[in-house]
C-alpha cells in the first residue's frame, strides 16, 4: 500500500502488502510537529489526493495531452512535491494500467495512450524536480549505476528513480542498453559507483514466489551484497 502523509501530502513510501496499491493515509514526523490544531484545517488535503489519482488515470487512458499539464499544476498546487507525482503516483498507475491490460479491462491502445501520457507527465515535471533539488538538497560524492535486465524494454522506470535519487542530491548513470558483464566490471573499476540498481521483474525470476510486482534490486561494493527494494 502508498502511505501519504494525510496532511502534507507528502509520500512516505509503502507498507505491506506490497503488491496492494492503494492509499493509505498516516501523518509524517513534520507534520506531528505542528501540533493538532494547526493539522485540523489540513484535513481537506487528504480528499485531494484521491482526486488526483482518478484525474491522472482517466486523462491517461485517453492519452490527453492537454490534460497532463493540468494535471501537475493542480498536484503541485494541492501541495505534493513534483517528485511525489512520479513516485507515489505515476508508477502504481503504470503497474495498475499493466494489470488492467493483462486482465483485458483495457486495449492495447489504450496501454499506450496510457505510457505516451506518463512520459509527458515526467517531462513536465523532470524541470520541477531540478529546480527544487538545487534548493533542498547539495549534491553528494554517491553514485548510482541504473540499467533494466535484458528483455526488459520499458526504461520510464529508470528515469524515474534516477530524478528521485537527484532530488536527493545522489548522482546516477543510466545505461540504455544495458551494460554486458564484462561491460559492467570495466565500468566499475573505473566509475567505484556507490551502488548498483538493476531492474527487473517478479515474474521473470525462477523463484517460488507468486507475485508479478517490479523489482529493483540493489548491490552495494564491495560485498556485492544483493537485496530487493520495492520502490525509490
Amino acid at each position: 500500500m502508498l502511505r501519504w502523509c494525510a496532511y502534507c501530502q507528502g509520500f512516505q513510501g509503502e507498507t505491506a502488502p506490497l503488491d496492494v496499491f492503494a492509499t493509505t493515509h498516516g501523518i509524517c514526523a513534520d507534520c506531528m510537529a505542528k501540533g493538532m490544531r494547526q493539522l485540523n484545517n489540513e484535513i481537506p488535503n487528504s480528499h485531494r489526493l484521491r482526486a488526483i489519482q482518478g484525474r491522472i488515470y482517466e486523462a491517461g487512458k485517453t492519452g490527453d495531452a492537454h490534460a497532463a499539464a493540468a494535471v501537475v499544476q493542480f498536484a503541485v498546487g494541492a501541495g505534493l512535491r513534483p517528485i511525489d507525482i512520479l513516485v507515489g503516483l505515476i508508477t502504481p498507475l503504470l503497474y495498475r494500467i499493466g494489470n488492467d491490460w493483462e486482465t483485458g479491462q483495457i486495449t492495447i491502445a489504450e496501454q499506450q495512450k496510457f505510457s505516451r501520457f506518463c512520459e509527458l507527465v515526467y517531462e513536465l515535471v523532470h524541470p520541477l524536480v531540478i529546480s527544487a533539488r538545487s534548493k533542498t538538497h547539495p549534491r553528494s560524492r554517491a553514485s548510482v549505476f541504473l540499467f533494466n535486465v535484458p528483455g526488459n524494454d520499458h526504461n520510464l522506470g529508470i528515469r524515474i528513480l534516477s530524478l528521485w535519487l537527484e532530488s536527493k542530491g545522489i548522482e546516477s548513470r543510466e545505461f540504455h542498453p544495458p551494460p554486458n558483464a564484462e561491460e559492467l566490471v570495466a565500468l566499475v573499476a573505473e566509475s567505484s559507483p556507490s551502488a548498483i540498481w538493476f531492474h527487473s521483474r517478479w515474474k521473470d525470476r525462477r523463484c517460488s514466489s507468486t507475485r508479478s510486482r517490479d523489482e529493483w534490486t540493489f548491490c552495494r561494493f564491495p560485498d556485492l551484497h544483493s537485496s530487493s527494494v520495492a520502490t525509490p
